[in-house]
């Protein structure tokens, strides 16, 4: 027989401003953890979206003189 409190808890998706007493420390480190790895994955995006803009300015801006 199973109960409810044998189960593996799914993860929670963390929202901004949600209220965090009903997380466990080890939820809020766990939250913290993929919060970190989605701020590098942005940042990886962000710096690739700028590289991309930055060559196709290059490549059609007139030449100096």
């Amino acid at each position: 027989m199973i109960f409810d409190d044998d189960r593996p808890r799914p993860a929670q998706n963390y929202q901004i401003g949600q209220i965090l007493e009903s997380l466990s420390v080890e939820e809020i480190d766990a939250t913290i953890a993929r919060l970190e790895e989605e701020i590098e994955r942005l940042k990886r995006a962000r710096d690739q979206k700028a590289g991309h803009i930055a060559a196709a300015a290059a490549l059609f801006s007139k030449p100096n003189g």
